[in-house]
């Protein structure tokens, strides 16, 4: 980690680290699991698990957000590394 935060530092202020990790589930889901989601991405592309772990909610849900989302306008998914992410839309 601390190898980590020498890069960040060098990258300046916009620079931050981003690692996987593990959150326990929450104990009570979002009230509004699509502005949840929205929410979630403004701050960094996420894949649908990532979102289910870190919102708490079941995948199902979060995928069928999802596409509510995309056709919406509001979010879109780009391939990386054969996995697909999803981000506010511009």
């Amino acid at each position: 980690m601390a190898e980590l935060e020498a890069v960040r530092q060098a990258l300046g202020g916009g620079a931050e680290i981003i690692a996987d990790f593990s959150r326990k589930k929450r104990t009570e889901a979002p009230a509004d699991p699509a502005a949840a989601i929205a929410g979630t991405l403004l701050r960094r592309p996420m894949t649908a698990a990532d979102l289910a772990v870190s919102l708490g909610l079941p995948l199902e849900e979060v995928l069928a957000q999802l596409r509510r989302l995309e056709v919406g306008g509001q979010v879109r998914s780009t391939r990386h590394s054969g996995r697909f992410y999803f981000e506010p839309q511009n």
